[in-house]
């Protein structure tokens, strides 16, 4: 019985899963999924927005995809590519 609540209770803290929700289209929750298992597993923010930004989902819009990554990692800078993508400048002027 003790062993059924705790799982129940560590089940409610996992977060869905980036398949799910990219098959779904939910690409910035996927997002969002992927920088948790990221701090978890040890990875600084740049680490993550660097691995982050080479993911391409099918159906996404590029822009669209370097926004979600700036706002699921807001204290990072953005990557170059995400730069790019979003259209700014070295100096970060759009």
């Amino acid at each position: 019985m003790i062993l059924s609540v705790l799982g129940i209770g560590f089940l409610s803290m996992m977060p869905e899963s980036p398949r799910f929700l990219v098959c779904q289209k939910r690409f910035a929750d996927a997002r969002q999924v992927f920088t948790w298992i990221g701090h978890h597993n040890g990875l600084t923010g740049e680490e993550i927005m660097e691995r982050l930004s080479r993911i391409r989902f099918e159906d996404e819009d590029p822009v669209e995809a370097a926004e979600a990554l700036t706002e699921a990692l807001p204290h990072v800078p953005p990557s170059p590519q995400v730069k790019r993508t979003l259209g700014i400048d070295v100096e970060g002027n759009k």
